[in-house]
């Protein structure tokens, strides 16, 4: 017997508001801080882990398999300008562009599969950002969101979805980053592999106004990007558009 999809789905939200909100509240509550102690390194982990394997298993029901390509193609293209992006040390972070595509092209639920996919890896290749998942998750999400509401019909309307979803994300990703600032004992519990230096390091400048509106214009950035790139998109991996504007654009050339 399976399980209805909403069900599953709403268990991977619980999951993942527990993902990010146990983080968020252990440096002001002693007690919690006292339950989870060092244990908060997994929980982030597993909550992050299970949460995927539940989108995924949602999304996979509702997709064709060569659509899987196109999942695939945005973790790569997540994690590869991600990496460009901190080799480079540019202002913007670039890590959602590929789950932003994808949700763009396949709606909220791909995209937020795709971002949760893609967040997983950290695990191994970036652990001190774990905490940041649940962010880059509703970037994706709220990515097929804004495309159902005409939110990538021309650059106008794609600028300001692009800033409603910045703005959600700074929202989300701000608690969390003056936790680990502000918090020896956040930054010490946090610290999943790394050693605490490092983890101090990281997070050694204060909370600003760069680190405020970072967000809001790295994922209007990435939404325009997204735009531009659309018909290609579209035209590459036989995705019908939801625009009339780019069903021309989408035809194969001759």
């Amino acid at each position: 017997m399976s399980f209805p999809r909403h069900l599953l789905t709403g268990l991977a939200v619980i999951l993942l508001i527990l993902q990010w909100s146990i983080p968020v509240a252990m440096p002001i509550s002693p007690w919690l801080m006292d339950f989870m102690g060092r244990d908060i390194n997994w929980f982030v982990v597993v909550t992050l882990v299970v949460a995927t394997l539940l989108l995924l298993l949602v999304f996979s029901r509702q997709i064709d398999r060569r659509l899987w390509l196109l999942v695939i193609a945005g973790v790569a293209a997540d994690h590869i300008l991600g990496e460009i992006n901190a080799r480079l040390n540019l202002p913007l972070y670039l890590d959602t562009i590929g789950s932003v595509c994808v949700g763009m092209l396949l709606g909220p639920l791909a995209g937020a599969s795709t971002a949760a996919l893609s967040t997983c890896m950290w695990v191994l290749i970036a652990p001190v950002s774990v905490p940041f998942a649940t962010v880059n998750i509703v970037a994706g999400w709220l990515a097929g969101v804004f495309r159902q509401l005409d939110g990538f019909g021309n650059r106008l309307t794609v600028t300001v979805s692009g800033l409603i979803a910045g703005i959600a994300c700074s929202i989300g990703a701000a608690p969390l980053t003056y936790s680990l600032r502000n918090s020896s004992v956040a930054r010490f519990n946090f610290d999943i592999y790394s050693p605490l230096s490092a983890v101090d390091t990281y997070f050694a400048s204060s909370l600003g106004f760069r680190e405020i509106i970072s967000d809001p214009v790295d994922i209007t950035v990435v939404f325009l990007v997204t735009f531009m790139i659309s018909p290609w998109l579209y035209r590459t991996f036989k995705v019908e558009p939801p625009y009339p504007e780019l069903i021309e654009a989408a035809k194969p050339r001759p």
